[in-house]
């Protein structure tokens, strides 16, 4: 199946999906395909590769590491961040050994690596050529300062507790796609949607509203000293 990463097989309730589940194990293979890397939920990987044969504590593994990636993303207070970072280590350490049995990565350098037979490279390489040269862009980047990266980081963890609190449908200024979302007038825009989203309190944690306002109070603070520098 060819776009894995959409539709029917996202939502775990679809006919489709059940149906796969249900007649998996009378498959000779199962092979999802997608060109999207895997900026997935950890829970929609554990599912694909669960459908794909996956061992019940592969599946596990991959569950565990989202839960450790949202500790660390979460509220920290009273939390030890060294130690959520190695636990969180430790997790993807094991999520990986559990994909690798299951997922095949290839790019288009291995397209005539890995042709099996004479005929099998001779398209490999033809498909090379189709796609083209590839160069090698040299663009100078200037490197993010601690405080920029501290910004982007605080903005992170922000927007996704704001996320829980929206639901779907009005998630407008919650959401983070860097390939869109860059520049500092975006910035101060999706600071303006965090703090409409703390004016009203009701059904929300202490903690989280708390974490929220510490992070909209250091980012304002950060940006505040970076224009003045800038001036």
């Amino acid at each position: 199946m060819d776009e894995a990463h959409r539709g029917s097989l996202v939502d775990s309730e679809t006919a489709f999906v059940k149906l796969l589940q249900d007649k998996s194990t009378s498959y000779k293979h199962i092979l999802l395909l997608t060109a999207t890397p895997f900026s997935l939920d950890p829970g929609l990987v554990a599912r694909f590769i669960k459908l794909c044969g996956a061992e019940e504590d592969d599946e596990k593994s991959i569950i565990e590491y989202g839960k450790r990636l949202k500790d660390l993303h979460g509220p920290l207070e009273g939390k030890n961040e060294e130690t959520l970072a190695g636990r969180l280590f430790d997790a993807t350490t094991d999520a990986v050994e559990a994909m690798k049995r299951y997922v095949i990565r290839h790019s288009r350098e291995r397209l005539q690596e890995n042709a099996a037979s004479k005929d099998g490279k001779k398209y490999a390489k033809a498909e090379s050529v189709s796609l083209g040269e590839k160069i090698e862009w040299k663009i100078d980047v200037v490197a993010a300062t601690p405080e920029v990266q501290q910004l982007l980081v605080r903005m992170d963890r922000a927007q996704r507790i704001v996320l829980g609190w929206q639901k779907r449908g009005q998630r407008k200024g919650v959401t983070n796609d860097p390939r869109f979302h860059s520049g500092w007038e975006e910035f101060k825009e999706r600071l303006f949607y965090l703090k409409k989203a703390t004016g009203k309190p009701s059904g929300k944690t202490s903690a989280d509203l708390a974490s929220v306002n510490e992070h909209i109070s250091r980012m304002e603070s950060l940006l505040d000293a970076l224009h003045a520098g800038c001036s």
